[in-house]
């Protein structure tokens, strides 16, 4: 506590407290003289650099903890992880082929069982529409993995559907050529293949040998083909087909042929190499490919742009094995396998068993399929190993990089911490050492934002300035001694007596220690002192008069809700999105938001600080308000989605009104209460008046209504009619209980209220100029008042009978616009009694 001298009073037992101070003093020279302080600083010694020390191992320690801990708990399971993620990407892709492939098969079965019994092989219109909408249930199922179905006969002759990429055609494969009929590209659209007569494209005949060898080795049995290449297509595309042979004739076994009719389904290299590539092209350098077991031809392979079917030097057709195709690293792969199936991958590979082993930086993947429609084709998918391991690799390195920053980072905010945390007490050392050689006028202490620490500066201060006090009745002689005795220990510790007088003399007075360290000093008091740099504003108690534009925001027919539903919490969700809207706008345009009583709330502006044009802001964040609250209700609220109407009436919800009024008060108002407990406050009878102007509202059907001093305000930004005049009490009064009527004066009783206008706030009479299209719409919706104001003023002018004719035409306008102006009927009545009066009076 800084101490005023002419504040205290010096007690007759001083004396015997000074006697006391210097009988102890020979005490404390006696425990200086037996304690050995070496007043050479150690570096290591000091709470700098323990603060520094402890920090820094601390942080170290527990980075290398935490990265012990996370390292053995998450590295097994995570290299466990990537072993279970390459075998399931593996056993996805073998297992989307082998239901392809059974789809495929189920496709087939169900084409034979339908036209085994019910087609006439030889009618070839059964057979186009058959072939065609089995074509386009396989396209909905697996699409473009079947490019070619058909049925034929035992001479080699078919007919079929055929999709060659980029045309869907009727192919005629007679014994001379292959005839194709151009579909119509909108297949869905029609039941059979729309197309002409003429040909479109005629090219060389098929061998079909391979079907009829086929045929007659598996006759009436489902059975994939060997591969063959057509020479016809421009691509050399490599076939598969699945084919079901019809025997409808007893035969020998001497009998060549064994069927009398076959279907097929085909498949290419290029479609099952398109599917392959869709399922491996998110694994990052992969291999993919597929091959035959019995001789090695590929099947699938996971680049487009390889061939795996050429044409030699002499024009035959030589198809590539996974041995010789033009790719390195699918030769190197297969040349693994081989190896580890001992050189006999038919006889030591199972069928239907996964294998995995490594390759040199790959895992390679293998899977023998063996299916019983004469399917025997080997998988192969090699990943790189760092796919799996890079991400603990990097884990890892990330780790020790992040530890490295974070201990740099620890010693570096340490270092800064513990200089931050020294300052004081090195500018306390100081000041203590100014005091021991009793250099009080001297005193300089910096202020600190640790607590502690400013306790410890009070507490110095008081001392300091209680020292002072004392010494100011000490006799001249003993101070002298004093000053000698501080001077020689200034000699001793090898400074200079005039050197002590360089030192800043920020505190000259108490007056001075009062400037540089703020304290708020109250007498009396049991708690002491009390520092703050804080002036006495809005943070202290205070009371003023303003001007206020205060804004009442009511949910009408609030009070059904709430009566009509099972709990009251059932209505949280629509006050959130209520307060939601309001706290927003409040912030963005500084409202002061009251609380919520009953089913209103009121904003307040120019009340904590002062705004300018608060009217016209009260007024634009009222208005946004109604706007945001009335687009909540209509597509929230009043939604079936939403969980408040469902557990309410939407006739309920839809009765609901947000309606607001606004006025100009003078208020009393600000922070009342206690030091410890303030309670900022507007004294004022704002709120009647505003639940007068909202009940006019409502009566009326009104959304936002001011009083006379908020519209002449506004009135040249927003459109305004006149509503009424309702009683209004006056400012100065403020009084909870608030009488008036007309029979106050006869009993002697002041009448505190007053006629006011209130008026209907409208839409912004600020146009946009990027409108321009809009420009007599928006002209129309501007002036929808003027006839209605021009009457008012008519009626002003006590000429009713001209006013009742304006309002009339007004009110059969807006009726005629489906609106029934409650207002405006309301206008007609009074004039109409104004004009009956007259009448009365004449």
């Amino acid at each position: 506590m800084v101490v005023n001298k002419s504040s205290n009073a010096i007690h007759p037992n001083d004396v015997d407290e000074e006697s006391a101070v210097f009988s102890s003093a020979s005490h404390s020279e006696k425990v200086l003289e037996k304690t050995n302080f070496d007043e050479s600083r150690k570096p290591f010694a000091s709470i700098k650099f323990c603060i520094i020390i402890l920090i820094s191992v601390i942080v170290l320690i527990s980075v290398l903890f935490l990265s012990a801990i996370w390292m053995s708990s998450l590295l097994p399971s995570n290299f466990n992880l990537s072993l279970t993620e390459r075998d399931s990407e593996f056993n996805e892709i073998v297992n989307s082929v082998k239901k392809i492939l059974l789809d495929v098969t189920h496709g087939a079965d169900t084409m034979r069982a339908q036209i085994r019994f019910l087609l006439d092989f030889e009618n070839y219109d059964q057979i186009e529409k058959i072939v065609y909408q089995t074509y386009l249930s396989e396209q909905r199922a697996n699409s473009d993995l079947v490019v070619t179905i058909y049925v034929g006969k035992n001479s080699g002759t078919n007919l079929g559907i055929y999709n060659s990429g980029t045309d869907v055609s009727i192919l005629n494969c007679t014994q001379d050529h292959q005839i194709f009929y151009k579909c119509d590209p909108d297949l869905e659209k029609y039941e059979t293949c729309q197309r002409g007569n003429v040909p479109d494209i005629i090219q060389d005949p098929l061998d079909v040998d391979y079907i009829i060898e086929t045929c007659n080795e598996h006759p009436e049995k489902l059975t994939f083909t060997r591969g063959f290449v057509d020479v016809t297509t421009e691509n050399l595309d490599t076939f598969y087909s699945l084919v079901y042979c019809f025997s409808f004739t007893a035969r020998s076994a001497q009998d060549t042929i064994k069927f009398d009719y076959f279907q097929g389904f085909d498949i290419t290299v290029a479609s099952a190499s398109d599917f392959l590539i869709n399922k491996t092209k998110i694994i990052d350098g992969s291999k993919s490919f597929i091959f035959e077991v019995a001789q090695n031809y590929l099947v699938a392979i996971d680049n487009r742009d390889t061939k795996t079917a050429v044409l030699d030097d002499n024009g035959n057709v030589a198809r590539k094995t996974a041995s010789n195709i033009e790719d390195t690293r699918i030769n190197s792969i297969y040349n693994v396998i081989v190896d580890f199936a001992k050189g006999d991958i038919k006889s030591n590979i199972a069928c239907n068993t996964p294998k995995t082993f490594d390759h040199m930086t790959d895992y390679v993947s293998i899977y023998r399929l063996c299916l019983n429609t004469n399917i025997d084709w080997m998988f192969v998918l090699s990943i790189p190993k760092w796919n799996y391991m890079g991400s603990v690799i990097i884990g890892i390195v990330s780790s020790l990089l992040g530890a490295l920053i974070i201990v740099s980072v620890s010693i570096s905010l340490s270092v800064l911490v513990s200089i931050k945390i020294v300052k004081p007490f090195n500018n306390l050392i100081e000041q203590f050492e100014a005091v021991s050689h009793m250099d009080l006028e001297n005193v300089n202490v910096q202020p600190s934002t640790f607590s502690e620490v400013r306790t410890l500066q009070k507490h110095f201060l008081e001392m300091t300035n209680t020292i002072k006090m004392y010494r100011a009745f000490l006799p001249p002689h003993l101070l002298a001694q004093l000053d000698q005795k501080g001077m020689g220990s200034s000699e001793e510790n090898g400074t200079k007596p005039n050197e002590l007088q360089s030192i800043s003399s920020s505190f000259k007075s108490n007056s001075q220690v009062k400037e540089s360290f703020r304290t708020n000093h109250t007498e009396n008091s049991s708690k002491g002192s009390k520092y703050s740099s804080i002036k006495a504003d809005m943070f202290s108690l205070f009371l003023e008069k303003k001007k206020v534009s205060i804004s009442n925001i009511m949910i009408d027919n609030f009070s059904k809700v709430l009566n009509s539903i099972h709990s009251p919490h059932d209505t949280i969700h629509m006050l959130t999105d209520f307060f939601d809207q309001i706290t927003t706008i409040c912030r963005t345009h500084g409202g002061l938001l009251g609380s919520f009583e009953n089913d209103s709330i009121t904003i307040s502006f120019n009340t904590t600080s002062a705004q300018s044009k608060h009217q016209e802001k009260a007024v634009v964040a009222t208005r946004m308000i109604l706007e945001k609250l009335s687009s909540i209700k209509e597509k929230k609220w009043l939604s079936s989605n939403n969980r408040f109407a469902k557990k309410i009436d939407k006739h309920l919800i839809d009765d609901l009104e947000i309606r607001a009024a606004i006025c100009l008060q003078e208020c009393v108002c600000g922070n009342v209460g206690t030091n410890d407990s303030k309670n900022y406050t507007l004294i004022s009878n704002a709120k009647s008046n505003l639940e007068t102007m909202l009940r006019r509202a409502r009566e009326f059907d009104l959304k936002l209504v001011s009083s006379h001093s908020i519209q002449k305000a506004i009135e040249s930004q927003y459109h305004t009619r006149f509503v009424g005049y309702v009683k209004m009490i006056e400012d100065q009064n403020y009084s909870s209980v608030v009488e008036y009527s007309e029979s106050l004066h006869i009993n002697g009783i002041e009448d505190h209220s007053k006629m006011e206008k209130i008026f209907e706030i409208g839409d912004s009479t600020q146009g946009n100029a990027d409108e321009w299209m809009y420009e007599l719409e928006e002209q129309e919706k501007k002036q929808k008042w003027k006839t209605y104001n021009n009457a008012c003023l008519m009626y002003f002018e006590s000429d009713y009978s001209n006013a009742l004719l304006l309002f009339q035409q007004y009110f059969d306008h807006q009726l005629l616009n489906g609106r029934n102006d409650k207002l405006a009927a309301n206008m007609i009545e009074l004039c109409q009694s104004k004009c009956d009066i007259s009448l009365e009076d004449q």
